[in-house]
């Protein structure tokens, strides 16, 4: 029998690492990609994953979201175009697998209304009159569109989910 593969991109923050973890301690055979292997804004860093893998799901882990603003010192402009890129670079992997799978796309913490849950249009900016914070709503739109796109077509399916319970090290 085959095992079961997994493929998570960033996967040495704090939720991909806890993911490989979780992972391959429950004997899914765990493929990565982080900035280990290169710049992930540089699409030649992804194609050292193969296409033409059967992944039952991929998890995309990697976005610069809120701390980098706040703890980082990075402008909207510096944010929106990190994570512009590196969806741009998801968006080129994906459309050249040859396998179906599941994309699983963590959105940033200022959606986070419950434990865990999958982002519906409707409540996308629910709370974006708080928040308001360019960097963070370019990037939750990018990432919308491109789920919206993935799942325009049979092929593959993507979700947007929001990790209201998960805090990383540098989360305060």
């Amino acid at each position: 029998m085959k095992a079961r593969q997994i493929l998570i991109i960033g996967s040495r923050g704090f939720l991909g690492s806890n993911l490989f973890n979780y992972f391959l301690n429950t004997g899914y055979k765990v493929k990565t990609l982080s900035r280990e292997n290169g710049d992930l804004l540089e699409f030649n860093s992804w194609k050292i994953l193969s296409t033409s893998e059967n992944y039952e799901a991929i998890y995309f882990c990697v976005e610069k979201t809120g701390n980098q603003l706040f703890y980082e010192n990075n402008s909207a402009v510096d944010l929106i175009d990190y994570n512009k890129q590196l969806i741009n670079n998801l968006d080129k992997f994906i459309n050249r697998l040859q396998s179906r799978t599941k994309l699983f796309v963590f959105g940033s913490l200022w959606t986070a209304f419950s434990k865990l849950s999958e982002i519906r249009e409707h409540d996308l900016f629910k709370n974006e009159t708080e928040n308001n914070l360019l960097g963070l709503t370019m990037t939750k739109t990018l990432l919308f569109e491109l789920v919206k796109k993935i799942n325009r077509f049979n092929k593959h399916k993507a979700s947007i989910l929001t990790t209201g319970t998960l805090y990383g090290s540098n989360d305060k």
